[in-house]
């Protein structure tokens, strides 16, 4: 390519069957235009248009992901009133996706990961690095780098204490994919009640608590879980534009391990690594470490029976104890 010119290549002509249905308008979006030489006000750049599938309407206010080759998140940025989003960027590689969140009526778009091979790759959730790799240049100018939306499906309950039915705030939510992959977590802030939307339809996911409080964490539909496979609860499934509701847990009161880890002359040691196990050996079930008096703590923990050990640093220069 000579220097200052520009080559526009079209892409997309390979499409999942669904999306047929919209091709010819993705045509005009599916246009790369790349060019090399010319120094941008700011640097180098990778733009495009952020628009909902179903009418093409642009999507004010989404958020739009910038990934480095490693699949590493290095910035975010926010579309415009026409759906336009841009970021400036060195020379390197990258890798760019929508990120939809957890507030509607953004959450319930299904997010996708940029691919000219494919229009609209859902990554919900997904490996960035499978994405189209922008290799830029100090000058490089990439746009239309456009992405078109669909509406997912989505779920939604209610959190509740087994005995007293009162319902729980403060609890995370994890959705994860049928590999065990987390797709989506939602914190549970008011009245114990959550909604999960922007699933791809049709999916299984799985779903489980996390709770920062005194509970012990369940695996949908009601499985103990700490931990678990994701893959051992019940599947949830769901369909585009609907959300499947009662998909409810109800959590119990969980046990306590506390302890203090001191030296031969009962110092109390700050920052050691203390892990608890299941009798079984499996785990850890949970790990922390020591605080200034040497203390830790583990809430939340279903009945059974534990075991601790610590897991000292080479630098700590002290003999790890059961």
């Amino acid at each position: 390519m000579v220097p200052g010119q520009s080559s526009s290549a079209r892409v997309g002509s390979l499409m999942r069957p669904s999306l047929f249905r919209r091709a010819a308008a993705v045509a005009a979006l599916a246009l790369i235009s790349l060019t090399l030489g010319a120094t941008p006000a700011q640097g180098a750049t990778i733009s495009g248009t952020v628009v909902a599938a179903a009418g093409m309407a642009p999507i004010p206010g989404m958020t739009v992901n910038l990934y480095t080759s490693a699949g590493v998140l290095l910035s975010q940025t926010i579309t415009n009133g026409s759906g336009v989003y841009s970021f400036t960027v060195t020379a390197g590689t990258y890798y760019v996706k929508t990120f939809a969140g957890t507030v509607a009526p953004l959450s319930t778009y299904i997010d996708e990961l940029y691919s000219p091979l494919f229009v609209g790759v859902p990554c919900v959730p997904c490996d960035v690095t499978t994405g189209f790799a922008f290799v830029m240049g100090a000058t490089t100018v990439v746009s239309s780098i456009d992405f078109a939306l669909d509406i997912g499906g989505g779920f939604s309950g209610t959190v509740r204490d087994a005995g007293t039915m009162a319902t729980l705030n403060g609890v995370i939510i994890d959705v994860y994919d049928r590999f065990g992959i987390l797709a989506k977590s939602f914190g549970i802030f008011s009245a114990g009640t959550y909604a999960i939307s922007g699933l791809i339809p049709g999916t299984r996911y799985f779903a489980r608590t996390r709770s920062s409080l005194n509970y012990a964490d369940r695996l949908y539909n009601q499985f103990p879980c700490s931990p678990c496979a994701p893959q051992l609860g019940t599947p949830i499934v769901t369909s585009a534009g609907a959300t499947l509701t009662g998909i409810n847990f109800n959590l119990s009161p969980g046990g306590t391990v506390t302890g203090t880890v001191t030296n031969a002359a009962m110092s109390p040691l700050a920052g050691v690594t203390v892990q608890l196990f299941s009798l079984t050996g499996a785990g850890p079930v949970r790990f922390g470490v020591t605080n200034g008096s040497g203390g830790f703590s583990f809430t939340g923990l279903p009945t059974a029976f534990y075991f601790a050990r610590t897991f000292v640093t080479p630098t700590q220069n002290y003999i790890d104890e059961i």
